[in-house]
């Protein structure tokens, strides 16, 4: 007789319950993006998808980054973690020199490499990685968000100067005071749930000792998830002016991310969900959101 164990399977038992838990949640969302798919015809408007695109943006995100950081005590060391992305994206932008060499040869296409690099280095996590953050590493949204400030940083302050730098143009306008645009910037929802949620960790306060709001809240952090992936399969598209270029800028892209994740890992010593969240916010380099933004740009340029 063989000592293997057999599986038995109860009346009224299904065959899900073998399936990991990861395994079920990765599999319902592409669910979800199949059910966004499907909904592409009674959705199409581009006002309707501008609208789903604000509410993930502005309500369900914000909601996202306020509870992961009310959850979390920060130290002190958790503060290098901006300085950790801002490394990534610099690595990203001379990677993204090179990428260009290979994908776009030549001395007349210099101006779409060096677009290509600039963008290379830029991310849109909100949108990718910290729904998977949020549902495969929820330990880790505070260091998602403390990272995500790097990004904001290099996209509102450095992107637009090397893009003056590379192609011209029209000079900055006139800088605003320092009141004016942290007045500005916390007028953002993102902005100010970051801002909110580190002084509620600072204060070691909770989102449950916020009453009917924070319950509000909650509730609108839960619904981020479906909405999202819906989101994507009523918008995602892998096609368009340079497919090839695209694709292959993108898995480079992601090639980059990974060696920058392992080094990083390795010489901080993370594991568990801090080190899986790490990986998965620099993976937000090879999403589709991070390919929707070359092909935009391939196609305005072809």
């Amino acid at each position: 007789s063989s000592d293997r164990p057999v599986l038995q399977v109860q009346p009224g038992t299904y065959i899900h319950n073998a399936m990991r838990p990861a395994e079920e949640k990765a599999l319902s969302f592409f669910v979800l993006i199949a059910i966004g798919y499907a909904l592409r015809p009674k959705l199409h408007e581009k006002s309707a998808l501008a609208g789903v695109r604000a509410l993930v943006l502005n309500a369900l995100l914000p909601a996202v980054i306020f509870v992961g950081l009310t959850n979390v005590r920060l130290s002190f060391a958790s503060l290098g973690f901006p300085l950790l992305n801002a490394a990534h994206i610099v690595v990203q932008l001379l990677a993204g020199s090179l990428i260009g060499r290979l994908v776009l040869p030549g001395a007349s296409r210099a101006n779409e490499r060096s677009t290509l690099a600039l963008l290379s280095s830029s991310f849109a996590p909100g949108l990718s990685a910290f729904v998977f953050v949020k549902e495969f590493a929820p330990s880790g949204m505070a260091m998602g968000a403390l990272m995500d400030l790097a990004s904001k940083a290099y996209l509102l302050g450095l992107a637009p100067a090397l893009m003056r730098a590379a192609h011209g143009g029209a000079p900055a306008a006139k800088p605003r005071s320092l009141a004016e645009a942290a007045r500005r910037e916390l007028s953002e929802p993102l902005s100010a749930s970051i801002v909110a949620g580190l002084a509620m960790s600072a204060a070691g306060l909770s989102v449950r000792q916020l009453g009917p709001l924070g319950e509000a809240i909650s509730r609108l952090e839960a619904a981020q998830t479906p909405i999202l992936f819906l989101f994507i399969g009523l918008t995602v598209s892998l096609d368009g002016a340079a497919p090839f270029t695209c694709g292959s800028a993108v898995l480079a892209r992601g090639g980059v991310a990974q060696l920058f994740a392992w080094c990083a890992v390795r010489a901080l010593g993370l594991v568990g969900e801090t080190a899986l969240a790490l990986v998965i916010m620099l993976q937000s380099a090879c999403s589709v959101v991070a390919y929707a933004q070359l092909e935009k740009v391939a196609s305005a340029i072809s």
